[in-house]
Order: structure tokens, then C-alpha cells, then sequence
């Protein structure tokens, strides 16, 4: 008996805790939920603030993330939800200018993404259906390409 407590003892990797380390333990897993808790009540708190609002999640998301993983928003590196708005035909219409012009001008201001990218903040590459089932290819814009393009005309 005495040959197979010592060989226990041999093969565990830390000593047994005493109490007074026991409670120590207890009391750190103690806190550590009542941080998690507090900071569950503040995520709550956030959301709620919210009100389903869009612009008002899109604000409180990085804070929000934040507080659920434990890091400083700035090294969240969270990038922000792109909505594709325009074709260059829309644009057109608004400045009074043709699509063709309206793609010639997002192609002088760099504002396209390559074909490998497929998008980038300014612009989306997607694939669209006309009426006979042919496959083609077609720009949208985003709200930062319609400014950038509108204030290039601005400035001309």
C-alpha cells in the first residue's frame, strides 16, 4: 500500500492544495464571475441602449465586443458592415451623366476593386442575370464611392 501512495504521489504533476489555498482559489473563481456578470449586466446595458437602431449597434459593437473579450477596442481591428447602394446607371441619373462616365471616372479615381478582390469599400464586382439568362458582370457602389465621385465632379 505504502509502494502505491508513493507512486501516486510520483506521478502527479502539483502538490495537493491546503486549504488555506483551497479557499484562495474559491475566492479568485468567486470574483472572476462576478466580473463576468458585470460585465454581462453593461453588454445588456449597450444593447438595450441600442433600440435594434443600426447606426447605434454599429456604434455600441465595438465597446460591446470589447467588454465581452477583455481587450481594448483599439486592437479589435472590427471593420465595418459595407452596404453596396448604387449601380454607376443610379449615380448617373443623380449627377446627370451616363454610366459609362460614372465607371470611367471610378476607374480615374482608383476606386474599383480588382476582379480578385471582388470588392473594397468603394465598390463591389457582382454577377447579375439579364432577362435571357446571360451571365454578366456589374459594379455597385457604396455610399464613400457616390461622395468620392461627386466631390471629384465638384472640384472639376
Amino acid at each position: 500500500m505504502q509502494h502505491y501512495i508513493q507512486e501516486q504521489q510520483q506521478t502527479q504533476f502539483f502538490a495537493p492544495e491546503t486549504v488555506e489555498q483551497q479557499i484562495k482559489r474559491e475566492q479568485l473563481a468567486i470574483a472572476k464571475q462576478n466580473s463576468d456578470n458585470a460585465k454581462s449586466r453593461e453588454v445588456r446595458s449597450w444593447l438595450k441602449l441600442t433600440k435594434n437602431n443600426p447606426d447605434a449597434v454599429n456604434m455600441a459593437a465595438p465597446k460591446v465586443m470589447s467588454l465581452l473579450l477583455g481587450m481594448p477596442e483599439e486592437r479589435l481591428h472590427i471593420e465595418p458592415q459595407i452596404n453596396y447602394l448604387y449601380t454607376a446607371g443610379d449615380i448617373g441619373k443623380m449627377l446627370g451623366l451616363e454610366a459609362y462616365d460614372i465607371g470611367s471616372i471610378a476607374q480615374r479615381l482608383d476606386l474599383k476593386a480588382t476582379r480578385e478582390e471582388g470588392s473594397n469599400r468603394y465598390t463591389k464586382n457582382v454577377s447579375v442575370k439579364d432577362y435571357t439568362g446571360e451571365i454578366s458582370s456589374k459594379w455597385l457602389y457604396s455610399q464613400k464611392g457616390f461622395k468620392a465621385i461627386a466631390d471629384y465632379l465638384d472640384n472639376k
